[in-house]
């Protein structure tokens, strides 16, 4: 959940400390909700911020249902504006139809703070939600899937894991088979179009990975429902990497992820969504920008950030187009019999290797930041995660764009962060990055 201490004072979004208070917003739901249903606690759950421009959130309501003497979990989602593109949006949600949720209303408004919401499952963004977050629908969906309809499934029961309102949407489902066992399966709904893709890759690297021990492995991916948006993937056991890192054993662990990373860049997947060094250049800027309107002294930092960046990246020549990741950090992987196991494949494109090269150690360095690896711990870190990268990529580690796609990466996604979910001590956190930044981009910070 998120807990936000200092909310900052924003002339367009002038009740934002009422939208991030919990029991504020406990009230004010309640009455949508009928007498016969109590809220009983209200979670900030997702939150996102720009500076001057909006405010998205999701709260995670635990209820209990008066009339049927049971507690139960919903979730409501929202975005917050000025009041007249508030009202802009409210208006166009109106016109159209919204499934009704189990609980509460399926689209509310409080023109007073500018907050429009809607009640799950319901997402503008993510039209096929109803079909999987209902288990009675997924089901069904999973009856017309080869691979599960051989097991004969007569039961469901379906849980929200992650739920990025307006992005994505992570369900577990347990399927009872004919024979009275269970199944564990995941299913991914996504906002963007590239899922089919998305699929295909990953079919291709699972059945890669089946005779190659040292290549990163992932679920198996069951299908791909197009009119759901949905990716269905069966359960892979494991434990989160990062919750196992050892200080005794981290460079062994980096240079494993680093191989495993390698072999990825080279499996000859294709079929991607190009992305250039002048995507990363645009994502750096717009990150500047809202990082300017949150504090304007941040303006000569991210003027000589942005300077650097593009000198680096800019001079680039065409390098090897390999499937990335675009966010490879040791939290996307598990640890499964032994090997490296990665679950995330949601913003996989054709790019440039050292994207993911320098994402990943970028990682490192927010890591630093957050004072979970000592300096010394994560340069060695890098170091190691490189050096096994470059045991196995053919094109090695070209230092002029690992260390621009390092910086880059630092600012447009950690230093952003900071901003956008509003972290605490955020402020310190975001100096100490943007330092980060200007020492890799001048050659201080050794990246390999």
């Amino acid at each position: 959940m998120v807990d936000i201490q200092d909310v900052p004072r924003d002339q367009a979004l002038l009740w934002l400390h009422v939208a991030v208070d919990a029991e504020a917003m406990r009230q004010r739901l309640q009455p949508h909700f009928g007498d016969g249903v109590q809220l009983v606690q209200v979670k900030v759950g997702r939150f996102t911020y720009k500076p001057g421009r909006n405010a998205r959130f999701a709260y995670r309501i635990k209820l209990l249902d008066r009339k049927r003497g049971v507690a139960a979990k919903h979730v409501v989602h929202g975005r917050m504006e000025p009041p007249e593109e508030s009202a802009h949006t409210y208006r166009k949600m109106q016109r159209q139809a919204w499934a009704q949720p189990e609980y509460g209303p399926a689209l509310v408004h409080f023109e007073d703070l500018g907050i429009v919401l809607w009640g799950f499952p319901n997402d503008p963004k993510l039209p096929g939600i109803d079909q999987v977050a209902q288990p009675a629908a997924m089901l069904e969906s999973a009856r017309r899937i080869p691979a599960l309809a051989a097991l004969e499934p007569t039961a469901c029961e379906s849980s929200i894991v992650k739920y990025v309102p307006g992005k994505r949407l992570v369900m577990k489902h347990r399927l009872t088979r004919g024979d009275g066992k269970r199944l564990l399966l995941y299913t991914k709904t996504y906002a963007h179009a590239r899922g089919a893709s998305i699929h295909a890759v990953m079919r291709a690297l699972w059945e890669r990975a089946a005779g190659d021990p040292e290549a990163l492995t992932c679920p198996e991916p069951l299908a791909w429902l197009p009119e759901a948006n949905t990716l269905v993937l069966r359960a892979l056991p494991g434990t989160a990497a990062i919750g196992a890192l050892d200080p005794a054993t981290i460079e062994h662990d980096m240079a494993q992820a680093g191989r495993g990373l390698a072999r990825l860049h080279t499996s000859g997947v294709t079929g991607l969504e190009p992305w250039s060094s002048a995507d990363e250049l645009r994502n750096l800027e717009k990150a500047a920008g809202s990082l300017e309107r949150y504090d304007p002294d941040l303006g000569p930092v991210l003027s000589r950030v942005l300077s650097g960046a593009r000198a680096e990246l800019g001079a680039l020549t065409t390098g090897p187009a390999v499937p990335i990741h675009g966010a490879f950090r040791f939290t996307q992987l598990l640890t499964y019999r032994d090997r490296l196991a990665l679950v995330d494949f949601d913003g996989f494109k054709q790019g440039h290797p050292m994207c993911d090269v320098g994402s990943f150690a970028a990682h490192l360095w927010y890591l630093h930041a957050k004072h979970e690896l000592d300096a010394d711990t994560a340069q060695a870190a890098v170091r190691a995660f490189t050096a096994g990268y470059r045991s196995v990529a053919p094109w090695g580690t070209p230092e002029p764009a690992l260390r621009g796609y390092t910086a880059v990466q630092l600012v447009a996604k950690h230093v952003q962060k900071c901003v956008k979910r509003l972290k605490d001590d955020g402020d310190s956190k975001i100096q100490q990055m943007l330092q980060l930044a200007e020492r890799l981009l001048d050659g201080d910070l050794p990246v390999a």
